[in-house]
């Protein structure tokens, strides 16, 4: 986190917070990263560790003369489909639907929809007998006074 912050507050400080506001809105537009550094800064990733770098005192990347090797591709064999008898092919047919009502009942089942009614009543029943019990111990409690 540390280089991170450092070499943001690089940027600010040698270019200014307006081109760091520019690079931030070409990344948020989905440029990489190197495109929107050389659009804004004139230089990509590379170019600004170099520059970062000698800000801070740092030593130079180490530079190879030799090219970065790149991996050599595995070739795979690609085989060539052995076909098959022809598939038969069923037309359907098209059926024109006389009504938008006849595709019978939309929604849950019967069963179910009695049972949540059933449930549901039950339940209320229960918490309806629990809050007439509450009021009717207060009402015992608040007339029977000082006996104990």
């Amino acid at each position: 986190y540390a280089q991170s912050y450092s070499v943001i507050n690089f940027l600010i400080d040698t270019h200014g917070q307006e081109e760091m506001m520019n690079l931030l809105i070409a990344l948020r537009d989905a440029k990489p990263i190197d495109e929107a550094l050389i659009e804004v800064y004139g230089f990509d990733t590379d170019g600004l560790e170099d520059a970062w770098r000698k800000s801070i005192g740092a030593a130079p990347r180490p530079v190879s003369a030799q090219a970065t090797l790149q991996p050599t591709p595995t070739w795979v064999p690609t085989f060539v489909p052995v076909s098959g008898a022809p598939l038969a092919v069923t037309p359907t047919p098209f059926e024109i639907p006389t009504s938008s009502s006849a595709g019978g009942r939309n929604g849950p089942p019967l069963s179910l929809t009695i049972s949540l009614a059933c449930f549901c009543t039950v339940l209320l029943l229960i918490v309806g007998v629990f809050v007439l019990g509450v009021i009717v111990r207060r009402e015992g409690v608040n007339s029977g006074g000082d006996h104990v």
